[in-house]
């Protein structure tokens, strides 16, 4: 069940891209935001990103399976959400906790005309429904490094977004996904640690990217997280699952039977 002040939270719609930009604590995420052409479809993004939106739809142009339902979690500027959305999903669910991304899907979304498919939300997948820190790096990075678990010693900067957990918004969904894309810099360790093996048998495809968490940036270096029960999670759930541990990016998909 999640907690009525994070349902009024990630329903409200951002402020005009002009006025947000001035709100915002620091700026230079704003700098050189130009309309970009990519694979037919345009985007607000910084100068010189391209290539962290390239990456993110290569594992998805080869999919071909079914795409009625997705679930985007870390949505970026909605690269994955709008390409969805242009293959012919019915129904597409944006998930960014960060304000500048979110602000920039939002725009990318009306730039595109898919209010009607594209549900953006601005909030965080975690452990648990509530508040969580999400920190940006020392030198602010590209804009799609903004992690839950950076180091506090490594962040330059941090602010408090509504999460809630996978479960949580796979209820909210409330029907199967044919594509569920997690990239959630590094904690999507945790997060899938936490979930049980129900609603991920609600998912027919998973798009997963396993950050190494042997890095300075996050927390610990990883040490403590046994690896191993994510493997089991998505196995028991029947996904043919490769060895992620250490790092992985691709799509994992339901065992037929």
């Amino acid at each position: 069940m999640l907690d009525r002040h994070v349902v009024d939270m990630v329903k409200q719609k951002p402020l005009p891209f002009e006025v947000h930009r001035m709100m915002q604590p620091y700026s230079a995420d704003f700098a050189d935001v130009t309309i970009h052409e990519i694979a037919g479809m345009r985007y607000y993004i910084a100068c010189g990103e391209e290539f962290i939106l390239l990456g993110t739809l290569e594992h998805f142009y080869q999919y071909e399976g079914p795409l009625d339902v997705v679930v985007d979690c870390g949505a970026h500027v909605g690269e994955l959400s709008i390409a969805a959305a242009k293959r012919g999903a019915r129904r597409v669910w944006a998930i960014e906790p960060d304000p500048h991304n979110y602000c920039r899907l939002w725009d990318n979304i009306i730039l595109n005309d898919y209010t009607s498919t594209i549900i953006p939300l601005q909030l965080a997948i975690w452990t648990h429904n509530g508040l969580a820190k999400l920190g940006v790096p020392n030198g602010g990075g590209n804009s799609g490094m903004r992690s839950l678990i950076y180091s506090d010693e490594c962040t330059s900067f941090q602010y408090a977004v509504p999460c809630i957990t996978l479960e949580a918004l796979m209820c909210w969904v409330g029907e199967p996904v044919d594509y569920l894309k997690i990239d959630w810099e590094g904690a999507e360790h945790y997060i899938l640690d936490e979930t049980s093996i129900e609603p991920m048998r609600n998912v027919r495809n998973l798009d997963l990217d396993m950050h190494n968490l042997d890095q300075q940036i996050y927390i610990n270096h990883g040490q403590g997280m046994d690896r191993t029960r994510v493997t089991r999670c998505l196995a028991e759930s029947g996904f043919d699952v490769p060895d992620i541990l250490q790092g992985h990016a691709g799509i994992l998909h339901r065992r037929e039977g």
